[in-house]
């Protein structure tokens, strides 16, 4: 056999396991994230302190679909002059298996006993 032929052969291999992996990762399903609002108060909600996804009338919610490509996401609620209230810190793991994910602000009295995620300013 011809080495070329058997380089190019090599080389087409790689090239194509490397181009089914990216297409794999990027297919990576997104999920829907439910901010819930329990203040009396409008928040403005974002992530990683970078995109304002909505805002959350009281006892509202707003719901904003992700990828799950990064490893950590912030969720950070702040009132309307900017001021920030709480912030929520997940991982990807968190979202594993799931298809929706709820935060609430505050957080649930068990969510707070039982996780350092959410904190309070």
């Amino acid at each position: 056999m011809n080495p070329l032929i058997s380089k190019t052969r090599t080389w087409f291999l790689l090239f194509f396991l490397v181009t089914v992996s990216f297409i794999l990762m990027a297919c990576e399903p997104g999920i829907d994230i439910r901010i819930h609002n329990g203040t009396d108060e409008t928040l403005q909600i974002f992530i990683d302190d970078e995109v304002c996804i909505g805002e959350a009338p009281p006892g509202g919610e707003v719901v904003r679909e992700i990828e799950r490509i990064q490893p950590k996401y912030t969720f950070i609620a702040k009132y309307i002059d900017g001021n920030v209230l709480y912030t929520a810190n997940y991982t990807r793991d968190d979202f594993k298996g799931k298809k929706t994910f709820d935060v609430y602000f505050p957080p649930l009295e068990d969510e707070s006993e039982n996780s350092d995620n959410i904190t309070g300013e």
